[in-house]
């Protein structure tokens, strides 16, 4: 599988043929763990103009730096539950760790080929399997694994990376990569809109300022913003080879393997910021409980945190 890593962007994704489904559940019993002290980031401030944000941001840092959250082997995509707890997918390991607020691992559930991991309302986890190219639903507490959305291949295409939510709207935001659109579903299940098509590989997806849906690609215009129902999209040359982003505030965070760093975007100016650098392969990102920035290097399998702007 990472014969297929560098080939596009150094995005872990690839085409595969399908793959069984084998979940298994095993508790790890952990003493309480202090959380590591996190670098504040500044509070916001609507003094600042929009088109200074990037003003506020700290120093660059370098990733080996930075608070570690957790260590899990080939850390992937990431996804923070409501309740702080954090979901990690390590694709080589198949495996996806539910991890407690503070890092300490609680669950582990084997899967074939997880990138993505969404974690619904209701308790339950979206896994995006690369390998047969589908989404499913996993129930923590009854371990039961339910086929929430089969894709459609189209090799030599690479296959479904990361999710995204939109918490208002109860969408599920799914980068569709081999047919390079994206779609939403119900987080109730259902048929899938086709929000935009013929875009280049789509890798992520988050909801970022007005509602819109950031979408990262490791190819074509690195990044897109557009609308939920659809539309022309908006174009973000400035930044390109992404694999995961996150939003906060009026800001987005990209990770960027080609450069080994998370950049900062202000999509009112088309401003970048290079807020941490020396990430030996960066993939996922996430906003933590507390506003802070979680950062999966999937070379040394290390989740950090980090500060935003």
């Amino acid at each position: 599988m990472r014969a297929c890593v560098l080939a596009v962007a150094g995005a872990l994704i690839c085409s595969c043929g399908a793959a069984s489904l084998n979940i298994t559940a095993v508790a790890t019993r952990t003493s309480p763990t202090a959380a590591p002290t996190p670098t504040p980031s500044p509070s916001p401030s609507s003094s600042v103009p929009v088109g200074q944000l990037l003003s506020r941001c700290p120093k660059p840092r370098s990733f080996s730096s930075l608070p570690v959250f957790a260590q899990v082997a080939d850390a992937s995509y990431l996804a923070v539950a409501a309740d702080g707890s954090v979901w990690v997918s390590s694709e080589s390991k198949g495996q996806v760790l539910h991890l407690s607020s503070t890092g300490a691992p609680m669950v582990t559930f084997n899967e074939a080929t997880p990138e993505g991991v969404v974690a619904l309302p209701n308790g339950n986890v979206l896994i995006a399997e690369q390998g047969p190219d589908l989404v499913v639903e996993l129930d923590p507490a009854t371990l039961s694994v339910t086929t929430f959305l089969q894709l459609t291949p189209n090799p030599p295409q690479p296959q479904v990376s990361g999710l995204g939510f939109d918490s208002p709207d109860q969408l599920v935001l799914v980068p569709d990569t081999a047919q390079s659109r994206l779609l939403t579903v119900p987080a109730a299940g259902g048929t899938p809109t086709v929000v935009i098509s013929g875009i280049g590989i789509p890798t992520d997806a988050a909801i970022g300022p007005d509602g819109l849906i950031e979408v990262s690609q490791a190819s074509g215009n690195g990044l897109l913003s557009v609308f939920p129902g659809g539309g022309i999209a908006t174009k973000y040359p400035e930044v390109s080879g992404l694999l995961g982003v996150a939003v906060k505030d009026l800001l987005i965070y990209v990770t960027v393997p080609s450069k080994h760093q998370v950049i900062a975007f202000n999509p009112a100016t088309g401003h970048t910021y290079g807020l941490i650098t020396g990430v030996d392969h960066p993939q996922g990102i996430a906003l933590s409980s507390d506003g802070q920035l979680l950062v999966a290097d999937a070379t040394t399998g290390t989740v950090a945190i980090a500060p935003t702007c």
